[in-house]
């Protein structure tokens, strides 16, 4: 994965990798993510500002850390479940979250785009999103560009397109919970 580090720690990826692969728990590894920071880092060659920027970053270095290790997307992000709930707390952790994965997605696991549906699922089974970021982050199409130098609409588009399969079956499962109630 593309990851380049916080302006003034040029290896900002690095120490949360290696402090996460330190066997810290979850909420050591988010409270060090917070203190690394993601303000004005650079992420594959753009400078990223601002909170959204920020948040984005934080989540890039959080999913370069621990996921495209060779294993299987879903069972990746099953087995850094806690750590990922910790680390995304509130919305626009959410936000960044799903965005970062886009990025990873697009950049570095194309196949993944067929079946984003299946990630969205996983991400949502394992309680790191709530259910409303979801349908954000679909209708915010060009969110990525802000962050990303190479970005593709036809990509974007892609990825939205699997991910509307999720959305789908997650309005029809409330749909249904309220006819049942």
């Amino acid at each position: 994965p593309c990851i380049s580090g916080h302006l003034l720690t040029t290896d900002t990826g690095l120490q949360l990798t290696e402090f996460i692969a330190a066997k810290h728990t979850p909420e050591e590894c988010a409270a060090e993510l917070e203190k690394l920071g993601g303000q004005d880092a650079i992420v594959c060659g753009a400078m990223l500002t601002g909170r959204s920027g920020e948040d984005f970053a934080k989540a890039h270095f959080l999913i370069s850390a621990t996921l495209d290790k060779g294993g299987k997307l879903t069972e990746e992000i099953v087995a850094n479940k806690a750590l990922f709930k910790a680390c995304c707390p509130n919305p626009a952790a959410q936000l960044g979250f799903l965005t970062a994965m886009e990025l990873l997605i697009v950049k570095d696991k194309r196949n993944g785009m067929k079946v984003f549906d299946k990630v969205c699922k996983t991400i949502w089974e394992s309680d790191i999103v709530e259910d409303d970021m979801f349908k954000v982050w679909h209708a915010k199409e060009t969110v990525l560009q802000a962050f990303y130098n190479e970005f593709k609409l036809g990509d974007a588009i892609k990825v939205r397109e699997s991910g509307l399969k999720f959305l789908e079956w997650l309005e029809a499962s409330e749909e249904e919970e309220e006819e049942d109630a």
